[in-house]
């Protein structure tokens, strides 16, 4: 898993915040978890490196469904969300493509400009 400090930020307050919900110390909570106290205090203040066994295991305890590890991952959006965005941008350039070369065929675009 790439090191995305904001990512890793806002899932940090997000456990933070089921913890303290939970009733749970950071202690009782990473005891429950199966690792140690350091490695859930470093998740909590987002500073992630935290392997992916550890991480795993974080997220069963505390309920993590993967969409809302995308959504952290992805600013706010999920992966649908995202693709939709990338081929709308992808849709765009293609489109002003297909118009650089119609101009360049019908001699309104000079050709020794590179498209």
């Amino acid at each position: 898993m790439a090191y995305n400090v904001k990512y890793y930020k806002e899932l940090g307050l997000g456990i933070r915040r089921k913890r303290v919900k939970m009733g749970l110390t950071q202690k009782q909570a990473a005891k429950r978890c199966g690792i140690a106290q350091n490695i859930l205090s470093k998740v909590e203040l987002g500073q992630g490196g935290v392997n992916d066994l550890n991480f795993d295991r974080i997220k069963k305890f505390f309920s993590i469904p993967e969409n809302e590890i995308h959504k952290l991952r992805f600013g706010g959006e999920g992966i649908v969300e995202n693709v939709d965005g990338l081929t709308k941008k992808i849709d765009l350039l293609c489109s002003q493509v297909e118009q650089m070369q119609s101009k360049l065929e019908t001699g309104a675009l000079p050709a020794n400009i590179p498209v």
